[in-house]
């Protein structure tokens, strides 16, 4: 008995609690579990009533029949007595970036199924939650701008009726369809037998946020092709889920705040034990194999712009302006039926920085953006193509030739004040001092002409 009563004392004591289950086809949805028991003591406290718990609180007495201005369906449960069946108090769809959120109400305590899919069939499934309540909501993730999405809620109260809304929604097509630039200087290095990953974030105003994602089978071209390791605004992650001998691949994408996504940047390390020799991959290309010429792409194919504005180039110099970035792409027809890969390699920096291509949003192109380069010279890079099913690799050669660290015409050039500003204090002394020997010389100068003319 006292071993009872402790029990209960607990039971009453423990506040009801809130899941949250995600599904594999990108469906979360909110479970709330109300203290549900089923141990046969009704307990209001914990959130049970009839209709969230009908096991531990069913009604004993029989209840008074329906009154007699009752036109609706009476529905028995359990325990006896009339239920009114559940209505919808209020439904809303709320969109987000590439997700929406749908939220509704019942009159009564209903347990609801989401089913959703790109057709009627409702092809990517479903979820249910798992005890009766008022409020429902369900997120789905990954949906596509200007696609109609079926969906279907199947509520359910404790008598058994059920009520069903479908309906089909589209999320709204923003007329912003440029991602941000690829992150740069993504590199993976191992620390033990994890793996240090570092990068810099794209420099754009609406740049959102990274998607790192890591696959042992090949560069990841989307964030369904294997596993999410980070997802943020940070600059490093540490990716500790790793394995002696293995071969991991990694693309960082870039998001913007309307969800364009860039192109990806790659890396790629072999784990090796601890106390090993750590191969460099610094200046390995991001895909290796018998390299062969191209009998139809060369580099007079690839397209080069910045700012939307196409670079005119003669053979294998292309010039750019280093203060913004470039787009690299190839129109969709000439891209090989059988591509793998097409990836562009900055080859001026140890280590070597390697940026994906991907179809643009009209699919009209496969191109990549890569970040200004930040510096004036010659900047060696190579465009790699992999082919499905072969181990052969074109390789195709070029330079950038960065002409200028000054914006474009119509940017807002830095005044020299907010360029002097921005030196350190001892650059600072040594220009001034510079300034002032020169007034010198200059009150020097002025004088003597003075001097010279009074003594004639």
């Amino acid at each position: 008995m006292l071993i009872r009563i402790l029990l209960s004392t607990i039971i009453l004591l423990t506040p009801a609690l809130s899941f949250a289950a995600t599904s594999s086809n990108g469906v979360d949805v909110n479970m709330f579990i109300l203290g549900c028991n089923d141990n046969a003591i009704c307990e209001p406290l914990s959130g049970e009533d009839v209709n969230s718990c009908p096991l531990d609180c069913t009604v004993i007495t029989p209840p008074p029949p329906p009154p007699s201005n009752f036109s609706g369906p009476a529905a028995p449960y359990s325990g006896g007595g009339y239920f009114s069946p559940a209505t919808y108090t209020s439904f809303e769809i709320t969109p987000g970036d590439n997700y929406a959120v749908f939220t509704w109400t019942t009159d009564n305590n209903t347990i609801n199924t989401f089913s959703w899919g790109e057709t009627p069939d409702y092809e990517f499934g479903s979820m249910s939650e798992v005890t009766y309540h008022k409020n429902h909501s369900v997120k789905i993730q990954g949906l596509k701008p200007g696609v109609d999405y079926y969906y279907k809620i199947t509520t359910q109260d404790a008598s058994g009726a059920t009520l069903v809304k479908d309906g089909t929604y589209r999320l709204p097509v923003s007329e912003d369809h440029t991602p941000p630039s690829n992150p740069s200087a993504f590199y993976a290095q191992q620390r033990q037998q994890d793996v240090l990953l570092t990068w810099k974030n794209p420099k754009e105003l609406d740049f959102k946020n990274v998607l790192i994602v890591r696959s042992p089978y090949g560069y990841p071209q989307s964030g369904l092709e294997g596993k999410i390791v980070y997802e943020g605004k940070g600059n490093y992650v540490l990716d500790s889920d790793t394995q002696i001998d293995a071969t991991y691949y990694y693309t960082i994408f870039a998001y913007d705040e309307v969800s364009n996504r860039s192109s990806g940047a790659i890396a790629r390390i072999k784990i090796v034990a601890p106390g090993s020799p750590i191969p460099s991959n610094s200046t390995v290309p991001p895909i290796t194999g018998e390299v062969t010429a191209s009998s139809t792409l060369s580099l007079i194919d690839f397209d080069f712009s910045q700012r939307g504005r196409g670079i005119s180039f003669l053979q294998d110099v292309v010039p750019v302006n280093s203060a913004d970035a470039i787009t690299v792409s190839l129109a969709r027809e000439k891209v090989p039926k059988n591509v793998k890969y097409i990836v562009l390699t900055l080859k001026d920096e140890v280590p070597w920085n390697s940026y994906l291509f991907s179809d643009n949003f009209d699919k009209t192109t496969s191109e990549t953006s890569i970040a200004a380069l930040e510096r004036v010279g010659v900047v060696a890079f190579e465009l790699n193509i992999a082919y499905q099913g072969s181990d052969s690799v074109t390789k195709i050669e070029g330079y950038f030739k960065t002409t200028s660290l000054q914006p474009q015409l119509g940017e807002k050039r830095v005044s020299f004040w907010e360029n002097f500003l921005k030196l350190t204090h001892i650059y600072r002394g040594i220009l001034l001092i510079v300034l002032l020997i020169i007034i010198i010389i200059i009150l020097g100068i002025i004088r003597h002409k003075k001097d010279k003319r009074a003594m004639l």
